[in-house]
């Protein structure tokens, strides 16, 4: 009987031992996960509190009488007292856009490092900003038979010719600049634009095609509109305005998303890491 119970014993405590061994190796196993878990949570949790600002507030400064104008010029920024990029909920202000810095080198720019200071992150941000004009060319004409009204001039250039016969145009005004264009098709796909900066005259436009910057003038063409209801009526265009926030370290476990908001009535889409 002694020897017996002894057997149950070691039978028992073995099994035991068996178990918070399989209890360690688990716990082991799940508390990295667990961990990473709750460290994307915490950057995902201040990344959106860091986008609310920017997509709803406009900022302050305390310079003479104080104001939401914190971009203005050299005293305003120096007394910056909080950030934001917006004049209303959704709706972003060029201006102070541009006076972003990742480095400042000179005192009309914001840095990364004040940006830091008067947010209070604790994480690092990588933010990219792109306007995305939308250009309405929805009126159209039969190649080789334009409109007077307004009075266009074809373009003088072979691959014009052998486009197909419905033309679509339009005209944006672009930061001031009144930008018009043509669009053309090959076999039934809008493909390729001619534009014009202040006049309908196409005789030496250039013709422009998807993922080409149109002049040098920092727009490239990112889309047209080729589905089967109104093909070529739209054309969307990408200008991309800032850069701004730290290099991203590759080495960590870094966050990425979008988010959208307007500029001047097109929209604008804002790329952000995290890490």
């Amino acid at each position: 009987m002694k020897g017996q119970i002894n057997i149950e014993f070691l039978a028992s405590a073995l099994l035991y031992l068996i178990a918070v061994g399989v209890l360690i190796t688990s716990a082991s196993t799940l508390l990295p996960s667990y961990s990473d878990q709750a460290d994307k949570s915490g950057l995902n949790l201040e990344a959106k509190s860091v986008m609310d600002v920017i997509l709803s507030a406009p900022g302050s400064h305390s310079f003479g009488s104080g104001g939401s104008d914190w971009e203005k010029n050299p005293s305003t920024l120096r007394n910056i007292e909080s950030f934001g990029l917006a004049n209303s909920f959704l709706q972003l202000e060029r201006e102070k856009i541009r006076r972003l810095a990742s480095v400042n080198f000179t005192d009309k720019r914001l840095n990364y490092s004040t940006f830091r200071d008067l947010m209070g992150i604790k994480n690092q941000f990588r933010f990219r900003f792109t306007w995305r004009p939308t250009i309405d060319t929805n009126r159209s004409f039969t190649r080789g038979d334009p409109p007077s009204n307004p009075d266009i001039d074809e373009p003088n250039d072979p691959v014009y010719t052998s486009a197909d016969n419905k033309v679509r145009y339009g005209i944006a005004d672009l930061e001031g600049v009144d930008y018009h264009f043509l669009v053309t098709a090959h076999d039934g796909v809008y493909d390729a634009i001619y534009a014009s900066i202040d006049d309908w005259d196409f005789d030496t436009a250039a013709r422009f095609e998807r993922g080409q910057e149109i002049y040098k003038t920092g727009y490239t063409i990112e889309s047209f509109q080729n589905r089967a209801d109104n093909q070529g009526s739209l054309l969307l265009l990408e200008d991309h305005l800032k850069t701004f926030g730290a290099r991203i370290d590759t080495s960590s476990s870094v966050v990425k998303f979008q988010r959208f908001a307007s500029l001047e009535e097109e929209p604008i889409r804002i790329e952000v890491w995290t890490w």
